[in-house]
């Protein structure tokens, strides 16, 4: 009976923290493409100072014209990350996708540093 009763409250104490811990360990994960954006927004800011022009939309040396290699050819990543050339009426934005979750997004503003993100991040 009383390992029943033990049984029943270890049962009840992992169905209560391992879906938080769960949360916990996708939020961490965020902290990789939050890392890269922030890379991304620098890189930006110091190009546009240096050439007085935002990035051309049809360029394919993207990555390294923001100082940095691609980030989808890092092995291990949890994110796909997007390049959106931007216009006057959509700024131009680099995007984190979450691998198998495509609902999950943090996306950075390279204008103004604003991020943006879905939950849990």
């Amino acid at each position: 009976m009383e390992i029943m009763l033990v049984v029943i409250v270890i049962g009840i104490l992992a169905g209560i923290s391992v879906p938080r811990m769960l949360a916990i360990v996708e939020r961490s994960r965020g902290a990789e493409a939050r890392e890269i954006l922030y890379k991304a927004y620098a890189g930006y800011q110091r190009y546009v100072d240096d050439n007085t022009s935002t990035l051309p939309a049809a360029d394919n040396n993207k990555w390294s014209r923001l100082g940095m290699g691609n980030p989808n050819s890092l092995s291990g990543r949890f994110f796909n990350y997007t390049f959106s050339p931007g216009s006057s009426a959509n700024p131009t934005t680099v995007t984190a996708t979450r691998q198998g979750i495509a609902a999950n997004q943090i996306s950075i503003n390279l204008l103004t540093g604003a991020v943006t993100n879905t939950s849990p991040y």
